[in-house]
């Protein structure tokens, strides 16, 4: 039978949030205010693997429309996907929503990446990387995949060659249209390229410019080393919160708790 569509979104958000929320992962949630942070991760210039996605990327297409964004009818990307692990459920799922290019030839092509990633972010694993090249603007939305309230889309920068940021938050509650006169734009820091963001508090989008290309990754489908992210986020909170996005109030704005 068809799941049914749910209509209220503080509700829909209420069921995404438990499906993450448990006694080993709720003090994520301790950093729910820093809805944009740049990462204390150092800058990661791959100018090859920048150059091989721009060749093989090609536009991806929504299939179904999804309950947390069902307005984002067309996807105004070229992308490439890659799988590390076979066919999760975030995989079986996302197939089932738009045309994908899977490329896991890159898994050969750069071997040392997913070591490079674990490395730097506070993951114990991940299964999923998907590079994002913008071609027209993307209106503000939430992503599908992660909801709860804290530190939950990781994204690096891959490249942009725009002069000014095109990629940006506002600050949503449940059922209301953004305003976007109060977008808070990502910064750009020559240390680094690594952001997250807390997709329940926040929409994101972003303007394209003819002429000008921007290629970002997202890292999906992943566990999270706690005690790792709890030290991230400490040292990026310290290093960066002049650059972050702040919104206080409870989760109880956004989510039935």
């Amino acid at each position: 039978m068809k799941e049914k569509i749910i209509k209220d979104e503080k509700i829909l958000f209420s069921k995404y949030r438990n499906v993450f929320i448990n006694n080993e992962t709720k003090s994520v949630e301790d950093w729910k205010e820093y809805c944009y942070l740049p990462l204390d991760i150092p800058r990661i210039d791959r100018p090859d693997i920048v150059e091989w996605v721009y060749q093989t990327c090609k536009k991806s297409e929504k299939i179904n429309i999804s309950t947390l964004n069902p307005a984002l009818k067309e996807i105004p990307f070229n992308t490439v996907e890659v799988y590390y692990h076979g066919t999760s459920a975030l995989a079986k799922r996302t197939s089932r929503i738009r045309t994908v290019n899977i490329r896991n030839d890159f898994i050969e092509t750069f071997p040392d990446f997913y070591d490079q990633i674990i490395e730097l972010f506070p993951f114990k694993s991940f299964n999923y990387l998907m590079y994002l090249n913008s071609t027209s603007d993307v209106m503000f939305h939430r992503d599908q995949e992660t909801v709860f309230d804290g530190p939950s889309q990781f994204r690096i920068m891959m490249h942009d060659s725009n002069p000014q940021p095109t990629f940006g938050f506002v600050n949503v509650k449940p059922d209301e249209t953004p305003d976007l006169t109060q977008i808070h734009y990502e910064v750009r820091l020559p240390e680094t390229n690594s952001l997250v963001w807390n997709n329940l508090r926040t929409k994101h989008g972003s303007f394209y410019t003819l002429g000008y290309q921007k290629l970002i990754l997202g890292i999906l489908d992943y566990e999270l080393d706690i005690p790792r992210l709890h030290d991230l986020m400490k040292r990026s909170v310290e290093k960066y919160k002049d650059y972050a996005m702040i919104v206080s109030g409870p989760t109880s704005d956004y989510a039935n708790t």
